[in-house]
């Protein structure tokens, strides 16, 4: 009769050990997406030579601000700021040169590459491309 005891409540405990590595395993693989992390990075130069005042925002896909800092560039500065953490999804860069021009530029589009991409923003002397965007991935 304590065989039986034994039994049942080996089995028992094994069913209930599997079904809660189960639940831990199905937690964790359906939480990935909502605390997974990435971080956003930018370079900006100033390859004119005056002082220029540049804006870069972050939006998520409602428009939402999520980063919005201004920076004074003298002739021929760099800046590399801190590395925006964010939510891995898609966002869009807006950067304003002077208060009246305006680029946008996508990141993130696959959101599993945010911390792979990178922006490098261009203030350059000539009219006609004064503010220039290009991405690439690391």
């Amino acid at each position: 009769m304590e065989k039986r005891y034994v039994a049942a409540f080996t089995i028992t405990f094994i069913l209930l050990t599997i079904g809660f590595l189960t639940y831990l395993i199905l937690l964790n693989i359906l939480n990935t997406d909502d605390s997974e992390n990435g971080t956003a990075a930018f370079r900006i130069k100033n390859n004119d030579n005056v002082i220029h005042t540049i804006t870069v925002k972050l939006l998520d896909s409602a428009n939402v601000s999520k980063f919005n800092q201004k920076y004074d560039l003298a002739p021929g500065e760099n800046i590399w700021p801190t590395p925006v953490e964010l939510k891995k999804a898609t966002y869009t860069y807006e950067v304003t040169l002077d208060g009246n021009i305006t680029k946008r530029q996508i990141t993130g589009e696959y959101p599993e590459d945010l911390s792979l991409e990178f922006l490098f923003i261009d203030i350059n002397g000539y009219p006609e491309e004064a503010l220039e965007l290009s991405m690439t991935i690391a």
